[in-house]
């Protein structure tokens, strides 16, 4: 029990996060080669949901669509590595970790120059929320307002749905889960407001786009998602999007 404390409270500062190398006064606890290799998203990406494509502005599944949420934003891949480092911060209480995406996060959202008045998270139920004792997204929230010096708001929506977990779903199945998962708690701090909206992963957008969905109904001038990873899929593939 106290080694596990001191390791959340204590983590770095003395090796990477990830392959334990010995580091010292590195502000994105990894060392240089491990930081170099991580899986960014880089090169033509959609102008949407930020998936590589070929050529044009938006992938298969994008163009010529509306959508909710406005613009999704992720660093990474979501390859072993990134999967690693969030099942670290989810399930093994390494909450440090949320520190080092955050710092990711932050960087690819500041560079595309969107507006934000509030960030809030995705809201997990209450039943996940007791057995974890905390909420990943929210971590990742406070770390990536804190970087960019923007103003937070945890209340703004509220799960009201018990929704099983999204894993192994079709994008059919998981935009039927989110369907009426979440409530506005106060319109007016909603109203006329750019809201950036923090997940771990995108996969679908099916629980990205259910929280804007609310998020506008409820007076939303824009909402932009922020998501640590963003799995890939190729415009061939068979998506159920």
């Amino acid at each position: 029990m106290i080694k596990r404390l001191i390791d959340m409270l204590f983590p770095v500062g003395f090796s990477c996060i990830n392959c334990n190398k010995e580091i010292f006064d590195n502000e994105y606890m990894l060392c240089d080669n491990c930081k170099k290799s991580l899986p960014y998203l880089t090169g033509n990406l959609c102008l949407h949901c930020g998936n590589p494509i070929k050529s044009g502005k938006y992938c298969l599944y994008c163009k010529g669509k509306t959508f909710y949420c406005d613009k999704i934003v992720s660093p990474f891949e979501y390859d072993k590595v990134i999967t690693k480092f969030i099942r670290n911060l989810k399930y093994d209480n390494k909450q440090y970790f949320s520190l080092c995406l955050a710092k990711f996060m932050a960087e690819s959202f500041a560079k595309e120059y969107l507006p934000c008045d509030l960030v809030t998270c995705v809201p997990i139920c209450d039943k996940r929320l007791k057995q974890r004792g905390y909420n990943q997204s929210e971590l990742l929230s406070n770390n990536f307002a804190k970087i960019l010096n923007l103003e937070t708001n945890f209340n703004l929506l509220k799960r009201i749905k018990e929704t099983p977990t999204q894993t192994n779903l079709t994008f059919t199945e998981r935009r039927k889960n989110m369907v009426n998962a979440f409530k506005v708690v106060d319109k007016d701090l909603v109203k006329d407001k750019y809201i950036v909206i923090i997940d771990d992963v995108y996969t679908t957008g099916a629980t990205l786009t259910e929280c804007a969905k609310t998020l506008k109904k409820a007076g939303a001038k824009a909402v932009y998602g922020v998501t640590a990873a963003h799995t890939i899929f190729s415009e061939n593939e068979n998506k159920k999007h």
